[in-house]
């Protein structure tokens, strides 16, 4: 089997492209194209998040929502039973990090996005939306979380929900 490189600068930044060539159709070629694809739809499911005591793994479906707070990035994630920092009525966990809001987004699948400058949600997680003043609305999350959603981003929201 060769393997090689070719550039291709019509392509957009960050797309790759991958071919099989073989003279016909085979074990070989379907083994080749699966393992291929396999990589492309293999995806953490935990993301590392730096903490003041060190790295805790987030897994990305336990998350709710993510908060700026002063320097701090606030993830509040679904935490098990009994869980240390759990609130016990609600089952939420916070796990704080001096990262950005950006770069932990980066970590995170399409399905967190920002609803304001300074928040970002699951939406997964979202329960219902409600409309509030001057075309902001709530967003009320898992573990009795409420977001507001700035009437910039509303939009966006709809458009990920399907509404």
């Amino acid at each position: 089997m060769d393997v090689t490189f070719q550039a291709n600068s019509a392509l957009p930044q960050g797309q790759v492209n991958v071919i099989v060539e073989a003279s016909e159709f085979s074990n070989n070629a379907e083994q080749a194209l699966k393992s291929i694809q396999a990589l492309g739809n293999r995806r953490v499911s935990a993301i590392p998040v730096t903490t003041q005591t060190g790295l805790q793994l987030v897994r990305e479906s336990d998350i709710v929502a993510l908060e700026v707070q002063g320097s701090l990035v606030l993830i509040r994630i679904l935490a098990p039973a009994g869980a240390v920092g759990a609130a016990e009525d609600e089952g939420v966990q916070v796990v704080a990090t001096a990262d950005t809001l950006v770069h932990v987004l980066s970590l995170l699948p399409a399905t967190c996005i920002r609803v304001s400058k300074q928040a970002a949600i699951n939406i997964n997680q979202l329960q219902s939306l409600e409309g509030s003043y001057s075309g902001n609305m709530t967003a009320h999350l898992t573990g009795g979380i409420d977001e507001t959603v700035s009437r910039r981003y509303v939009d966006a929201l709809r458009r990920a929900i399907g509404a």
